[in-house]
């Protein structure tokens, strides 16, 4: 059964980052302290292709998202804006 977490996490990724390589995968997110602004994503593409077990390909990509725009497209409604 998939992670909604990490569907979820994905899915921003794809959101912010939509050329990036269809097989890349979101290996770690990085949220900070409770009261730091936003959150860090990173992913790549790995040897293997469906788990990060293998050897990375190639650099890493890293997005930084702001947690109220996180917030704002997990509301049940949707986002309000662009």
């Amino acid at each position: 059964m998939a992670n909604p977490l990490h569907e979820a996490f994905d899915w921003a990724f794809f959101r912010l980052r939509p050329n990036a390589p269809a097989n890349a995968i979101v290996y770690e997110v990085d949220a900070g302290e409770p009261d730091a602004p936003n959150t860090i994503i990173r992913a790549a593409v790995f040897e293997g292709d469906t788990e990060p077990t293998g050897a990375m390909i190639g650099d890493p990509i890293t997005v930084i998202i702001a947690k109220s725009w996180l917030a704002e497209m997990a509301e049940p409604e949707g986002p309000t804006g662009p």
